[in-house]
């Protein structure tokens, strides 16, 4: 089986990332992995990722690295 990492950009973006968690956890695929790279989020996802989807992985980036510095991150991190 080959392993999967989804990477998943936020920035204060907690409602679609919980509801893409949400629906993300359904899967049945067992080497399948998620992880959230946070922007500097100032509407909570981080603590909000973290207490209600221990199983995620989640890393963070400074704010200025927007969407390609957060992707990178988490690529990085999978890879």
């Amino acid at each position: 089986m080959v392993k999967v990492a989804a990477i998943v950009p936020t920035y204060n973006r907690w409602p679609k990332t919980q509801r893409f968690l949400r629906h993300f956890s359904r899967q049945t695929y067992s080497k399948l992995t998620v992880i959230v790279v946070d922007s500097g989020s100032s509407d909570g996802t981080p603590h909000y990722v973290q207490k209600y989807h221990p199983e995620v992985t989640l890393l963070t980036v400074d704010k200025q690295h927007y969407w390609a510095g957060a992707t990178n991150r988490g690529v990085n991190y999978a890879l």
